[in-house]
């Protein structure tokens, strides 16, 4: 549906910024990756629109995913791959729970960078990792015989396979009526 430019606003989010995760380029796997979180926000007050019934948004050129799909946030981020299978990366918590400390809070929790898989046909999520690339192509036995046989499969390749996954079965993504 088109958006609503008479009263809302699509940007960065500058609190999010200021928690010192988001302004730095981040190193995963070897790679820079600046990690912009988006929000809603009313034109007139500029306050944080409610998107939990909003599943995502498009500028024309980039496309950006809810982050209220999979985690209980009000914020968008990226799809940085587009296709059947698209691919994005946003913030996330591991535990730093220490038996000494007893508790697992906020204050034990170490920030990460996570890398996700979404099927656009269902919405379903999933960590990025090898075993996941096998399952997606299963339906493609060439990719899965080169993957399978390449001896320098890191993060950077699985990206590759998904994309020429996308590329190789342009006709598999469903269109909802």
């Amino acid at each position: 549906m088109p958006f609503d430019d008479e009263s809302l606003e699509f940007e960065e989010d500058q609190e999010e910024l200021i928690d010192g995760i988001t302004p730095k380029l981040f190193v995963v796997y070897g790679t820079e990756i600046k990690l912009p979180i988006f929000r809603m926000v009313a034109k007139t007050t500029k306050k944080r629109i409610k998107t939990k019934s909003i599943w995502g948004y498009c500028d024309g050129t980039r496309v950006f995913i809810n982050s209220y799909t999979h985690v209980p946030k009000h914020y968008f981020v990226e799809l940085l791959l587009v296709g059947r299978y698209c691919y994005f990366i946003q913030v996330g918590y591991v535990s730093n729970y220490q038996p000494a400390n007893r508790l697992n809070t906020p204050f034990n929790a170490v920030k990460t960078v996570e890398e996700y898989v979404i099927n656009i046909n269902n919405g379903k999520i999933f960590n990025l990792d090898k075993s996941l690339l096998k399952i997606i192509l299963n339906d493609d036995p060439e990719l899965l015989d080169k993957m399978n046989n390449d001896p320098t499969i890191n993060r950077h390749l699985l990206l590759d396979y998904i994309k020429a996954y996308n590329e190789r079965h342009p006709d598999e993504i469903k269109a909802r009526n």
